[in-house]
């Protein structure tokens, strides 16, 4: 037995394992390359840093190739081209997205394609190459989101620091204020504390007076509810006839007026004149000497000759005076169908009547002693034609009231009639509030702070009554 090994043939052998071992290895590794792949280029836009030559292709997360080449587009620079090498069995649509992935936090890229519509025809089952352009990550997405937000947070910043550098004094007064403010609340802290107790309790004061004015509105409203609202339209309808009435007569008040204040003119230039010669005959009498009176008494007969002479002028003073007191008969007739309002123009009148008739009185104990003066025959004929003037005005006066008299009378029946009504029905609610309005402030004299506080609404009861 030969004792001695050939140590030759033992490392050629070993060698021949190892080879085989290796070709066995790599028949495995080689295995999944058998199946056949097609190309497809895809377009990224902006940077593809992280991704390489080799990378992988993954399809919804599966390994269907790898990254064959990548190239900048020579048409478009702000594209890159990556030529891809992909299973050709795998469902590629139109509409499937491609974008540049990463694997956790190593940088290394690789590119994902996603989905697809089923009745999309493939994309691969074509004859040309398929071309398809890359959609940002969301990693590309957030990458350059972060670094839009870096730019504008340094360009904020540079803003504050220019801000900063030109206010530096403001900024500094600023703070002293503060803090001479902040030290000024430490100084007043008690203060404050009386302050916010003093609005707290102001505070519940508006609240209860608050809940009392619901209550007071409840109430007015309550007081609103019970009013009927159609004697409320008729009362304002009255209202609304009345002030109607008044303006559509205003234009015959007005004329009336007119008629009065000439009839009133007249009267006065007369009651002046009149005035004026009573005084003078008062003069003229106290300086009569009696003797010259009984030359005047003999003188009658002359005036009684005078007065022959002027008859006509007497019959037409007394002509115009019957159709003045026609026209006076016809306005008391009128002024006797009114109500019980007129009889304070009545009164007036007959206060008138009174005054008038003590001075005819006086007028007719003055024409004895004037007999001498009349018993001329130029101042006879002068006095004539001065009463015949007078008697004229009258009458003119009375035709015109009583063309007025029907008008005048109409509206003052009117308003005697509904308007007066109405009048007192606003004259008796008036004093009613009145009454209300001196019982608020009889109370609130009495006890003020029921304004504020309501007061005691239990009402004390006196046992002596």
């Amino acid at each position: 037995m030969e004792t001695k090994a050939n140590f030759i043939l033992i490392g050629l052998f070993t060698l021949l394992l190892t080879a085989v071992g290796f070709g066995f290895v790599f028949w495995i590794a080689r295995y999944d390359d058998v199946k056949p792949m097609k190309e497809v280029i895809v377009r990224f836009e902006g940077s593809v840093a992280g991704l390489f030559k080799g990378g992988q292709v993954q399809f919804n997360g599966i390994k269907v190739g790898e990254v064959s080449n990548l190239n900048y587009d020579p048409i478009n620079p702000k594209y890159v081209k990556a030529h891809l090498l992909v299973d050709s069995e795998i469902p590629l649509k139109q509409d499937s997205k491609v974008e540049l992935a990463f694997r956790g936090l190593t940088g290394v890229g690789n590119v994902e394609i996603k989905g697809g519509t089923p009745e999309l025809p493939d994309l691969l089952d074509q004859e040309k190459v398929p071309q398809l352009i890359a959609t940002n990550s969301a990693m590309q997405d957030l990458m350059s989101g972060a670094r839009q937000i870096l730019t504008r947070a340094d360009t904020l910043l540079a803003k504050v620091e220019d801000v900063v550098d030109t206010n530096e004094s403001s900024i500094k007064n600023s703070i002293s204020n503060v803090e001479t403010f902040t030290a000024a609340l430490k100084n007043n802290a008690g203060n404050i504390d009386t302050f916010l107790a003093d609005a707290s309790g102001a505070a519940k004061g508006l609240t209860s007076l608050s809940a009392r004015l619901e209550t007071l509105s409840d109430k007015a409203e309550s007081l609103l509810a019970a009013v009927d609202p159609k004697s409320i339209e008729n009362s304002v309808e009255n209202v609304e006839k009345f002030s109607q009435k008044l303006a559509s007569a205003s234009e015959k008040f007005d004329v009336v007026v007119e008629d009065a204040s000439e009839a009133a003119k007249g009267i006065n230039q007369f009651s002046a004149s009149l005035t004026t010669s009573l005084s003078k005959v008062d003069t003229l009498v106290e300086s009569v000497d009696p003797n010259v009176v009984r030359t005047a008494v003999a003188s009658l007969g002359t005036f009684a000759k005078s007065l022959e002479t002027s008859s006509s002028d007497i019959d037409a003073i007394l002509s115009e005076a019957k159709l003045a007191a026609g026209n006076i008969n016809t306005f008391s007739q009128t002024m006797s169908s009114r109500t019980e309002d007129f009889n304070t123009i009545i009164t007036d009148a007959k206060q008138l009547a009174s005054r008038l008739n003590a001075a005819s009185k006086r007028v007719d104990g003055i024409l004895g002693k004037v007999d001498g003066i009349l018993s001329d025959e130029e101042g006879g004929k002068g006095l004539v034609q001065e009463a015949t003037l007078a008697a004229r005005s009258i009458r003119i006066v009375a035709e015109r009231f009583e063309s007025r008299a029907d008008e005048i009378a109409s509206g003052l029946a009117r308003f005697s009639g509904k308007g007066l009504r109405d009048v007192e029905g606003m004259v008796s609610e008036a004093r009613q509030t009145l009454r209300r309005l001196e019982g608020a402030v009889g109370k609130l004299e009495d006890d003020p702070s029921s304004l504020i506080f309501g007061g005691n609404k239990v009402k004390t009861f006196n046992r002596r009554h």
